[in-house]
């Protein structure tokens, strides 16, 4: 204590605020802040008013919010309110039958805003209006100065005021006892109660009652923090069974974590902890959690919100209970993965992860957009030159789906003759046709039947295999080839193409019934000609593949890369790099060799930057052919289509 002379408020009561009323004067009057003979904490919380200029003649609490805002912050308070409204009513009414002259209870969140006040009487409920002890009040020291609630939340502590001690003049004419409520198990404060009122009579037993009082609201807080628990971890174990995602969490609307699956992903655990975790997404779900809290849609629907970070997508699922926002699940998907290369896996009998590799704007659009509509079962249509990565994106999809621990199926119909296109993907019964086996076969949608199949190629798909297919989408049901029998089907569907399809569409070679029915969400995969940004990485990631080492390029030599146009995409720079750790020789310099050479041979030919023509116009396709000599496998690397592409088109023209 600054002063000896300081009067024990507990034992002479009367002279202590006869005291402090005296003291106050000096400090008011004079400006005197030492030496005054007050508690510590009180004389802390005068100078604090001063310094906020709020002036000790004022009246009453300050009502600085709005209804709407009052609704947003109780809104945020339910739990706390559902907790404390009906203790306050029972004791309200016990303690006006106690004829408690004057006295209100106020319930106050954790920046001492009042959130209801209750009046034991009809003479404390008068004296509440007068002194705008109401709904949105604020009782701390910039608004209101020294309070009892003020002081509750400083010291963290039950505390007792005396009218005298109050900053404000009008205030001085009541006392106040109030007690802090917390989080029993985070100790977090989440609200104060108070008694208070003109002539309320601060006896021994008052701090035991608001004390009592506070401890039953953080008992019913406790119970409801237990149910909201137990609901976010039935979701939290829901949304882990759906897999899709590298992280999930349990988050409750404090941004308390209730439950994280960081130790079952090792991918995730290799490169992130709970810590680094709450700095990169965490003011991101503090706003997502705003959204929820502060009004649900309409339609009752739980809207997801997506956001993106440098290196990571995250999803978040609101969790309601009673209509009343109570936390979020949190799906986090790591994009710091490469391209085409496979990455050990520590859980016996999983496939290896497929790592994509990029920085580029386009290309990180489309793997976010991959990795958004993973856990879903909607059909995808890629859209990307010969060896751009169509692969490594379906895999990707597959590999984040609740579908990832069923069966994977990857068929390039390009490659596929025309004729056994049906009997390939749909199957057949004995003597089907001429050859077949007499013990039939299933097709390869059934050997997919739960999982996933990838259709490479699509626009080489005949007409007649296409309304097949078309039929197997829209029923989910397959006749093998001379069955009348129908086998159901649960597949998903994820296509991809090099061609255009509506113009296959629009030149009659492309059924637009299927086009739309599988073109649901569109993925554009960018050339490497249109990411040289990412060459560097991708050189070290194909390097540390296949010769054990990373390597480090120039961007000079980087320039001179670009100038390639890279027909063959990532696949080609892969089989190059291979190439080179093959022979143990130079990668770079092997590099430049390779880019020299295809230069001067583009150059030579004359063939410019060859795109493939629209379909119906396979004039110009022939003369592509024949400026490169009427060789097939050249003409189709400078398109960046299949060789079957080419011959395909020619046959329908010819």
């Amino acid at each position: 204590m600054r002063n000896p002379q300081y009067i024990n408020y507990v034992n002479d009561p009367q002279s202590y605020m006869k005291n402090v009323h005296e003291e106050w004067k000096k400090f008011i009057e004079g400006g005197i802040t030492n030496g005054l003979a007050v508690r510590d904490e009180v004389l802390d919380s005068w100078k604090q008013s001063l310094k906020n200029g709020l002036p000790c003649a004022g009246t009453g609490a300050a009502l600085v919010l709005d209804e709407k805002m009052i609704a947003k912050i109780n809104r945020k308070n339910t739990l706390l309110l559902d907790a404390a409204t009906p203790v306050i009513d029972e004791f309200a009414d016990m303690l006006g039958k106690r004829d408690a002259t004057n006295c209100v209870i106020n319930l106050c969140n954790e920046d001492t805003v009042i959130l209801r006040t209750v009046a034991c009487d009809a003479e404390g409920e008068k004296n509440a209006i007068s002194q705008n002890i109401l709904p949105g009040a604020i009782l701390d020291e910039k608004h209101t100065g020294t309070t009892g609630v003020s002081l509750a939340r400083t010291t963290n502590s039950p505390y007792a005021l005396y009218g005298p001690e109050h900053f404000r003049q009008s205030a001085r004419i009541c006392n106040c006892a109030a007690a802090p409520i917390t989080n029993v198990r985070t100790k977090q404060l989440k609200g104060i109660i108070a008694l208070s009122g003109e002539d309320f009579d601060i006896v021994p037993d008052t701090i035991g009652t608001v004390t009592f009082i506070a401890r039953t609201i953080e008992s019913n807080l406790l119970l409801s923090y237990v149910q909201r628990e137990e609901l976010l971890v039935g979701r939290f174990k829901e949304m882990i069974k759906r897999g899709g995602a590298d992280l999930v969490l349990a988050v409750d609307a404090d941004l308390n974590i209730i439950a994280s699956s960081l130790g079952a992903h090792p991918i995730v655990r290799s490169v992130l902890s709970v810590r680094k975790l709450e700095k990169s997404v965490f003011h991101i779900a503090e706003k997502a959690g705003e959204k929820y809290l502060y009004g649900r849609h309409s339609d009752g629907a739980d809207a997801i919100l997506t956001e993106g970070t440098e290196d990571y997508h995250i999803e978040f699922h609101p969790v309601y209970r009673e209509e009343a926002y109570i936390g979020m699940i949190l799906l986090v998907r790591d994009l710091r993965e490469g391209l085409c290369a496979g990455q050990a896996s520590d859980v016996p009998g999983k496939q290896a992860k497929t790592i994509m590799v990029g920085r580029n704007p386009a290309f990180r659009a489309a793997l976010d957009m991959a990795v958004r509509i993973a856990h879903t079962d909607v059909p995808v249509m890629m859209q990307g030159e010969t060896g751009a990565g169509k692969e490594g994106f379906a895999r990707t999809i597959y590999e984040r789906s609740n579908r990832a621990d069923k069966p994977y199926i990857a068929i390039n119909c390009g490659a596929l003759p025309g004729e056994l296109i049906g009997s390939e993907l749909f199957g057949y019964v004995p003597g089907a046709f001429t050859g077949a086996s007499q013990k039939g076969n299933a097709g390869k949608f059934e050997a997919a039947n739960g999982g996933t199949i990838f259709l490479d190629e699509l626009g080489a798909l005949p007409l007649d295999a296409q309304s097949y297919l078309l039929r197997v989408v829209e029923e989910n049901e397959l006749y093998r080839l001379g069955s009348t029998r129908s086998i159901p089907i649960d597949v998903r569907l994820i296509c991809a193409t090099n061609e255009n399809l509506l113009d296959l569409v629009n030149a009659k070679l492309f059924r637009a019934d299927l086009y739309y029915r599988l073109n649901v969400v569109e993925i554009n995969i960018p050339p490497l000609r249109d990411r040289m940004d990412d060459f560097p990485e991708l050189i070290s990631l194909f390097c540390a593949k296949y010769a054990g080492d990373p390597c480090v390029v120039a961007d000079a030599d980087v320039a001179f890369f670009s100038q390639y146009r890279w027909p063959g995409n990532v696949r080609e720079l892969k089989n190059v790099l291979h190439g080179a750790s093959v022979l143990g020789v130079n990668v770079v310099e092997y590099l430049r060799n390779y880019v020299r050479i295809h230069i001067k041979a583009d150059k030579d030919g004359d063939h410019g930057d060859f795109q493939m023509p629209p379909a119906g116009t396979d004039d110009d396709l022939e003369r592509i052919v024949e400026a490169c000599g009427g060789n097939i496998a050249k003409a189709a690397r400078q398109l960046g289509v299949a060789r079957s592409t080419i011959y395909r088109r020619m046959q329908r023209n010819p």
